[in-house]
């Protein structure tokens, strides 16, 4: 049966490799297959793209900071509208290296929320590496790398690798690895993840190369490799692991690849009904797909349509949600989409409540609470001193739903509930905002982003004008004046605590670098009260790591602001703009960091205040754990630091000055002094006599030197 679904594999495959962009969905592909295709599409030499880039790039909230200012966490100064209009001049050989040229360009900002999406029909393409590394302390300097498993663990990708490449990936799961592509394999993981644009923080990168970029990549997202394999060093020798290529869209050839990635959101979406005033929040989000849904992460997309495959034949009315399901030292009550409650029984017998938090967007808002109310409430009833907050791989999520959380573990009463957020001035904004404020129908809707009735000040006063925007605040960015509002926040009811109140050194914040944008925001505002004590695992042994990244404040995209500009302000609002961004030409997407959001320890903002962007948060303390995935050994580590286990101390040999045993052991203990004195000596007569050698060595070579 195995070698009957080989053989179906390998014949489609051959198949599907002979006409050039012919791809079926979730199929598989050599790598020149999808490499072709991706550069078929001829460069368009008077597109409109670079100028369009260029007026969004207005709305990026950090323009002026990224261009004027560096500081310790921000090494760079980059004029983007320089850096864009340089690229307007050169020429591309193909589509996919133009439009990698502006990926670049935004990459070089290390900021997850401010990036450019390539065309969808690039999006649909990836390239598979079988292999996951991990890496192992050694008692060398660098750490061991070694293979730690396959992608998305799962059998069925190995199936399939092995019948297109012949190579099963399993054979070399737990194989130690010296190089790859000819480089030592620790210099090549450093080196490769330094390449991310998710963080500004080098461990938090390499976390994210780790767990994702290193077996998956999206060319919608990320450039080709200049190989189509790589090749790696095992003790054994070395083996040729080639990428295989996968598409998640159907295309029937080069012509129909082209047409799709020419087709822009006007186009190719159905607006007119858009257009009305009728028109629901609902359908416009099937309309325009959110960046965040785009942005899924690669892994996470191939791992679940690998487990949907691995379970076909099993019970279909099997219950997902399991209680008491014992794991190791770990039982799990209750799990969701966005968050699961756990306890965990260290080696020193004591429990910690888990909180894994999944994620600040859940798809049920009900069940996110009632799982975090019956883990509290578990842990009240069951006497457990500590609570641990998991945030790994938490890339953010409704930034309100943060705020809640943090008030419902705290409930500090004289802290103000939301940081302080601003927007900068821009031509475009100068009309979104102060039209809107003038215009009923836009004021009136309490889901615009450009309402007054939105915005509150830090003493929870509503605005009712523009005044918030104008005539704003003027900050020095470095030598140069930008103009922002006054600090702003939206309005939460806050209604609910926790049952049971931790201090710091029993709350504690747990995250792998990459707890991004809603997530940075939360434990930004625990850390800077210091109100937890935080770890962090895996990233660059012996070098300090950051708890987050990117927390930028409000993320927004070419998509929704021309929506905005094209659709809700005209026809809803009856607001004319003057002006508007170009659209794209192709199905192509910026998103870029709109609002910004200051340190919650910082008072007055003024011309020395740095966003919290561009702060550096260290985590207390770091373990040296790359088995991301063993929850059991991370939290291991935690009761390790927290509450070691003393070491047992030997028992004492009895004394008695005339047992036979305690007079050998004096004379033994004797001798041994004896001959490690005459070993010392013996030592330091040989070194003596070397170093005398070496000195008369070098005197002879620089009488021949001299001589010559």
């Amino acid at each position: 049966m195995k070698l009957f679904i080989f053989l179906l594999i390998f014949i489609l495959f051959l198949f599907s490799n002979t006409q050039l962009c012919y791809f079926e969905s979730n199929s598989f592909y050599n790598y020149s297959s999808i490499i072709e295709c991706a550069k078929s599409i001829p460069f368009q030499e008077n597109n409109t793209v670079i100028e369009t880039v260029n007026q969004m790039i207005e709305e990026y909230v950090f323009k002026d900071i990224v261009q004027n200012i560096s500081t310790e966490f921000h090494h760079f100064q980059i004029n983007l509208t320089e850096e864009f209009n340089q690229i307007n001049q050169q020429m591309f050989s193909n589509d996919f290296d133009f439009q990698q040229s502006i990926s670049d360009v935004f990459d070089s900002l290390y900021d997850a929320h401010t990036i450019y999406i390539k065309p969808q029909c690039y999006v649909s393409l990836y390239l598979v590496f079988p292999l996951q590394l991990s890496l192992k302390e050694n008692q060398y300097s660098n750490p061991e790398v070694y293979v730690s498993g396959i992608l998305a663990n799962s059998d069925n990708i190995a199936n399939i690798y092995e019948s297109i490449t012949g190579i099963d990936p399993r054979d070399y799961i737990g194989e130690t690895i010296i190089t790859i592509d000819n480089q030592d394999a620790w210099y090549y993981l450093l080196v490769e993840s330094s390449k991310l644009s998710i963080s500004k923080d080098p461990s938090s990168c390499l976390n994210e190369y780790l767990q994702n970029d290193f077996m998956a990549l999206n060319l919608g997202y990320s450039p080709i490799p200049e190989k189509e394999n790589r090749t790696i060093q095992f003790n054994s020798g070395f083996v040729d692991f080639p990428f295989i290529g996968m598409c998640t869209s159907n295309f029937s050839s080069q012509s129909d690849f082209q047409t799709q990635c020419l087709c822009n959101w006007i186009k190719c979406k159905n607006l007119e009904k858009s257009k009305s005033k009728n028109f629901k929040e609902k359908e416009r989000k099937e309309v325009l797909s959110p960046v965040l849904e785009k942005r899924k992460r690669i892994k996470q997309m191939i791992r679940e349509y690998f487990t949907s495959k691995d379970n076909e034949n099993k019970n279909e009315n099997q219950k997902e949600e399991q209680e008491n399901v014992i794991d190791g030292s770990v039982i799990i009550f209750n799990t969701s989409d966005s968050v699961n409650f756990e306890v965990f029984t260290g080696d020193s017998g004591i429990q910690y409540g888990i909180l894994q938090v999944i994620s600040f967007m859940p798809d049920d808002l009900n069940e996110f609470g009632e799982i975090i109310d019956y883990g509290m409430e578990y842990i009240q009833s069951n006497n457990i001193d500590y609570l641990v907050i998991d945030l790994k791989q938490n890339g953010g999520g409704y930034i309100d739903l943060s705020y809640q959380l943090f008030h419902y573990f705290f409930n500090l009463t004289n802290e103000p509930i939301f940081g302080n957020y601003d927007f900068r001035h821009s031509n475009l904004n100068d009309q979104l905002f102060i039209k809107c404020a003038e215009n009923e129908n836009c004021k009136g809707d309490s889901e615009s982003l450009y309402s007054p009735l939105l915005w509150y000040n830090q003493t929870e006063q509503q605005f009712n004008n523009s005044d918030y925007y104008t005539p704003g605040i003027s900050y020095l960015r470095g030598e140069e004046v930008s103009q922002y509002s006054i600090p702003i926040h939206e309005v939460s009811n806050i209604s609910y605590k926790s049952p049971i109140q931790f201090d710091k050194n029993h709350f504690i914040l747990l995250s792998d670098g990459i707890c991004g944008s809603s997530c940075a925001v939360f434990s930004s505002k625990i850390i800077q009260n210091n109100l937890s004590t935080t770890f962090t695992i895996g990233g660059i042994p012996n070098s300090e790591m950051g708890f987050n990244s990117f927390p930028g404040g409000q993320v927004y995209n070419s998509e929704s602001l021309l929506y905005d500009l094209l659709i809700q302000f005209p026809y809803i609002y009856g607001i004319t703009i003057d002006n508007p961004p170009t659209p794209f030409e192709s199905d192509n997407e910026v998103s870029f960091t709109y609002r910004e959001i200051y340190p919650f320890d910082t008072n007055e903002i003024n011309n020395s205040t740095i966003p919290l962007e561009f702060m550096f948060l260290p985590t207390e303390n770091k373990l040296n754990i790359w088995d991301f995935s063993n929850e059991s050994l991370i939290y291991q580590g935690i009761d390790s630091y927290l509450n070691p286990i003393p070491s047992p101390t030997p028992t004492p040999a009895p004394v008695n000055g005339n047992s036979k045993s305690s007079k050998t052991g004096l004379i033994v203990g004797v001798i041994i002094v004896i001959i490690v004195i005459i070993g010392l000596l013996i030592g330091f007569a040989t070194y003596r006599l070397k170093k005398k050698k070496n000195l008369e060595t070098q005197m002879y070579s620089q009488l021949i030197d001299d001589q010559l």
